[in-house]
């Protein structure tokens, strides 16, 4: 029960959400950019959240070594054999050859198996972060192994198969579904809905929450910020999304001391850039923070390509954890309903 990995643009990193309380050593925790992907792939498996996939982005190609069961969830289509595969999860024997390729309208796919994947965890999780030269990182011709062997008698497994085979890769509603809002995103600004799926228009909305520091920029600037469409640049990755602008966000602020940074903190450079710190981000920073990309925003952000335009929403912290806990549900409702 197992797979070899034989072509890829980017190679692929492993992903989970075991890793916690290593701040202190200075060690990011890593996981899923997208987590509402990855939480339907393991969802689909019934696996924990603890239990690791692989997240990919470009074109990639898997050969089957033994029988697995396999679930792509995210921004991707499945050939095998060269024969679509028409649902997330399928039993794949040996011999067989995936290919899986992005979606035009998407950017990042997750991989699992049922049981979860096994390698060399560090700090109890298989995250890497590359640019540290730690954590477990599949290279070309990688064999990779569940944790466990599948058995064709298990019930459960039989129950996977029926219900997932039938579902989605992409969850469209993640990137239609407007941000709830229940505060002025600033003094006199009225968000507009975001309609559709990104290729379908200019902008997506982002929700973010405003942190203490969001009164230390001026009015000007925060109105400027809310106001701005940005673009995302070539130099995005998992360690965070930098972003182009019309208009000048340029300040002189000096925090006194240098402060720990936060999942999707959105921080401005003296020079006016705005980076939205992902999951692969340092851990002390020196710059201001215009505020906190929710767990949506990060997930949209993850399913954008260098290029496309987005544009801010701020939500007070109720509404960004209501509309979290409605997605969730969501997810958990579509992967126990039988289609």
């Amino acid at each position: 029960m197992s797979i070899l990995l034989t072509k890829y643009v980017f190679p692929p990193v492993f992903v989970d959400n075991a890793r916690k309380f290593v701040g202190q050593f200075g060690v990011t925790k890593s996981g899923p950019v997208d987590e509402y992907h990855f939480l339907y792939n393991n969802t689909l498996l019934d696996n924990t959240p603890e239990l690791s996939a692989l997240e990919c982005i470009g074109p990639l190609q898997l050969t089957i070594i033994e029988p697995i069961v396999l679930a792509f969830t995210g921004s991707c289509k499945v050939f095998i054999n060269g024969q679509l595969l028409q649902g997330a999860v399928g039993l794949f024997e040996p011999g067989s050859l995936l290919d899986i390729h992005p979606l035009q309208d998407g950017f990042r796919f997750y991989i699992g198996c049922y049981s979860g994947f096994t390698a060399d965890a560090v700090f109890h999780s298989n995250n890497a972060v590359p640019r540290e030269g730690f954590g477990p990182t599949p290279q070309l011709n990688t064999v990779i192994h569940p944790h466990q062997t599948i058995s064709k008698t298990d019930s459960n497994l039989q129950n996977v198969l029926n219900k997932g085979t039938s579902k989605p890769h992409f969850l469209n509603f993640l990137l239609s579904v407007s941000p709830k809002v229940t505060v002025d995103s600033t003094e006199a600004y009225c968000p507009k809905q975001q309609k559709g799926l990104p290729g379908e228009q200019d902008e997506v909305w982002i929700p973010f929450i405003k942190n203490f520091q969001y009164e230390v920029f001026t009015f000007a600037q925060r109105y400027r910020f809310l106001n701005e469409v940005f673009t995302i640049t070539p130099e995005s990755n998992r360690m965070g999304y930098r972003l182009e602008q019309h208009a000048g966000l340029s300040h002189e602020i000096v925090l006194e001391n240098s402060q720990v940074t936060i999942l999707g903190g959105l921080q401005i450079t003296p020079s006016g850039q705005t980076i939205v710190l992902m999951n692969d981000k340092q851990t002390v920073g020196g710059y201001p923070i215009m505020g906190t990309v929710t767990q949506l925003g990060r997930a949209r952000l993850g399913q954008l390509s260098a290029g496309r335009q987005i544009r801010f929403v701020a939500q007070d912290i109720y509404s960004a954890h209501a509309q979290q806990l409605l997605l969730r549900a969501r997810i958990e409702y579509l992967c126990a309903a039988e289609v």
